[in-house]
């Protein structure tokens, strides 16, 4: 249900993508897909509802994002990725540790809560996360308000999701030396850049700015390169990357790309 890999592109929030093409050894990149529900995604409990506008998978975990709308001075407490209520999720009154609201919280996959206001995004832990949404899962949120709690729940289970098209990505990248210009040494560069993603087939347009050291190619040079001179780096870059899967963790890109540095 959750897509994952290098199919489609990420919205706003996902930064941090795929390589830059050109000379020099690859850095570190990440590459984040966030998925939209195909129908809204709502529910509401007395004053309070809520909506999940999106959903992402990378290597912090499962992310979920949530708009709450309330009276004023409610806030989240609480989220967990849980299943339907079932029989033997039945907390006794007697039975300690058990939660009151709902024992799901107790027993589901409970998140991180970034944010404040009415919108917020949910971290669940990636495994965890992933073996919930592989199920019938649900969004289960605690809204308080002025000592009192409301359970919210979201059902995700009976829609579908999407990718977007558009995205960011950006890279560290490391070139020794001579590999950019015969008088440059050890070079590292910082990129960022706007995807376009058609299918399996990633468009990138990109920016780099970075850092080189200084190297004299003959005696001459030498007054003109001091030891500790550091010059600035900075071009632009056109690619296009084809995606093939090999697994759910690992895609491989074929694509060209001209680029100026």
């Amino acid at each position: 249900m959750l897509a994952t890999g290098g199919q489609r592109g990420a919205g706003p929030w996902a930064v941090l993508g795929t390589l830059l093409f050109g000379l020099g050894l690859p850095g570190c990149a990440v590459t984040q897909h966030q998925v939209y529900p195909s129908a809204p995604i709502r529910s509401a409990n007395a004053d309070a509802d809520a909506q999940l506008t999106w959903l992402m998978e990378n290597d912090v975990g499962v992310l979920a994002a949530v708009r709450v709308r309330a009276a004023e001075g409610n806030k989240l407490v609480r989220a967990a990725l849980v299943q339907p209520l079932a029989p033997h999720d039945a907390c006794p009154n007697d039975q300690s540790g058990c939660d009151e609201l709902d024992p799901r919280f107790t027993t589901g996959t409970t998140a991180a809560i970034h944010g404040h206001g009415s919108d917020y995004v949910l971290i669940f832990p990636r495994y965890a996360g992933l073996r919930e949404l592989g199920g019938a899962p649900r969004v289960l949120l605690d809204v308080e308000r002025g000592g009192t709690h409301r359970a919210i729940e979201l059902d995700l289970s009976n829609v579908t999701f999407s990718s977007g098209n558009w995205g960011l990505s950006g890279a560290i990248r490391y070139r020794p030396p001579d590999v950019v210009h015969p008088r440059l040494g050890h070079a590292v560069t910082l990129s960022l850049g706007g995807d376009r993603w058609l299918g399996r087939t990633r468009l990138h347009l990109g920016y780099e700015i970075g850092i080189a050291g200084c190297r004299a190619a003959s005696a001459p040079d030498e007054a003109s390169c001091p030891q500790k001179s550091r010059p600035w780096l900075y071009g632009g870059v056109l690619d296009a990357t084809h995606g093939f899967r090999l697994n759910r963790a690992v895609t491989l890109g074929i694509g060209l790309g001209y680029g100026v540095l």
